[in-house]
């Protein structure tokens, strides 16, 4: 993932790279567009911003 990335607005796949450089085994496309489409918050350009989708998240549980 580029450091010129805003997390603020992130696309799916950018998302997509960035958990799964921390670690996160489970992060792929099907699943941010599952958690899009239960409610997470989305900019209005499709974007996703990094802390929400965290705090989202952690809402769900």
């Amino acid at each position: 993932m580029n450091a010129k990335y805003d997390i603020q607005a992130l696309k799916i796949d950018d998302l997509v790279q960035f958990l799964k450089s921390v670690g996160s085994a489970a992060a792929a496309r099907e699943i941010i567009e599952s958690d899009i489409a239960a409610g997470c918050p989305v900019n209005p350009d499709g974007t996703v911003s990094l802390p929400k989708y965290a705090a989202w998240l952690v809402r769900r549980r």
